[in-house]
């Protein structure tokens, strides 16, 4: 042991004055790659040098803050061919700014690649050719506009990628391409406006898509069709104002979240494999649940909460089991009693607690419902200026109302 360290110090000290000699840059006194945590001499960790001096047989490497000039690929491509071992590769803020070529084809056996904090707005599609091993491919925030066509393609076995943080505006329907093993992908915070109706159809091991923070205005015909994998799909905060009716055809996903958007009326869930099992749709502009909406379908929960909702249609929830249906930052003042069946089964239900609700005997189910699930704060209405609150009586009262001297009803 007392041996090997010596080695690591020797080899620690070589690679000082290797780097320190540099001519393509200058890195500051005493700055050298020192080896990884792991303390095994194949791993190393470099800041602010050019690493154009390690050994072969390196097999983990983190290259940061790298102070050389603004690092074209051609020259990274020099310092790494030589490094044939590489497993995981790491190069955060070294200032890359061009791809030429097939920059890491030498570097067959890597599995993991970090390229994060760089500054190359696209790629070719053969800057990843030979790394058919890759599984994790990290792009995060490198100032990336243009996904080529077939860029991805060689990376038969990659499994994760994250593409976030960065400028891509569109997603062309070759943007994927040979993905066949990719299951999760990460596009947050961009600016993508429109996505080819075929470009995620390559990714048929996908189990999640993220697409957060984006601007996308619409979901073209068969975007997610038979994606029979994928059980997360997140397009929260974009501006989403419709949604081709064959959008998720074949698919079974478990969370689906389109909340935040600019939705005025319900996708349509029927041709779903199966419907999802929490689907958030809060946040939108939806003014009214039609017939049929979510009519059949199993949900486990189902936002719809702070939407310009003010009409549910008779049948909207024909036939559908719903464990938790939150209705609540709407406008409704009546609900049909059609909803009765399905809200036998629902655990959990949320409705605003104001006073606009209607004081008609058809709502009078809803006050047995509400008395029965012991709801103290729910629905109320007025009538004749005294506020009752729902749930507390379980009769219809007709009575006079003396300044306007008609009939009302108060079911509550």
């Amino acid at each position: 042991m007392h041996v090997r360290m010596e080695s690591i110090t020797a080899l620690a000290m070589l690679l000082l004055c290797a780097i320190g000699g540099s001519s393509s840059c200058s890195p500051p006194p005493c700055m050298k790659c020192d080896i990884g945590q792991s303390g095994q001499p194949e791993n190393f960790v470099c800041q602010q040098i050019c690493p154009n001096s390690l050994p072969p047989s390196v097999k983990t490497l983190v290259l940061m803050n790298g102070k050389c000039p603004p690092m074209e690929s051609m020259m990274m491509s020099r310092y790494i061919s030589r490094m044939v071992k590489l497993e995981s590769l790491t190069i955060n803020r070294y200032n890359i700014q061009k791809f030429w070529g097939a920059v890491f084809a030498s570097n067959t056996q890597l599995t993991h690649l970090t390229l994060m904090l760089n500054n190359f707005n696209t790629f070719g599609a053969t800057t990843f050719q030979g790394l058919t091993k890759l599984e994790e491919l990290n792009m995060m925030r490198s100032n990336i506009v243009t996904l080529p066509d077939n860029g991805f393609s060689p990376l038969s076995s990659l499994k994760t990628l994250n593409i976030m943080a960065n400028k891509i505006t569109d997603i062309s329907e070759a943007a994927f391409a040979g993905l066949s093993s990719l299951e999760t992908i990460d596009m947050t915070y961009n600016v993508i406006t429109t996505v080819g109706s075929k470009s995620f159809q390559p990714l048929q091991s996908v189990q999640s898509i993220k697409l957060p923070h984006n601007q996308l205005t619409a979901i073209p015909t068969s975007l997610f069709s038979n994606l029979r994998n994928l059980k997360t799909l997140d397009m929260t905060s974009n501006k989403i104002s419709s949604v081709a009716t064959d959008a998720f055809t074949g698919t079974a996903i478990d969370t689906l979240d389109i909340s935040q958007n600019m939705l005025t009326s319900v996708p349509n869930f029927k041709t779903c494999r199966s419907a999802p099992a929490t689907l958030n749709l809060q946040n939108n502009k939806i003014t009214s649940v039609a017939a049929g909406d979510f009519g059949g379908l199993t949900v486990k929960t189902l936002n719809l909460r702070n939407n310009s909702i003010s009409h549910v249609e008779d049948g909207a929830f024909a036939g559908s089991h719903i464990s938790e249906l939150d209705l609540g930052g709407n406008q409704l003042s009546s609900l049909p009693e059609s909803m009765s069946g399905m809200l036998a089964s629902v655990h959990t239900l949320k409705l605003d607690h104001h006073d606009n609700w209607q004081c008609v005997c058809s709502q009078l189910w809803l006050a047995r419902y509400l008395k029965s699930r012991r709801v103290s704060d729910g629905p109320t209405c007025v009538a004749c200026g005294v506020l009752l609150l729902a749930g507390t009586a379980t009769t219809c009262i007709v009575y006079k109302n003396k300044n306007k001297n008609r009939n009302k009803v108060s079911p509550f």
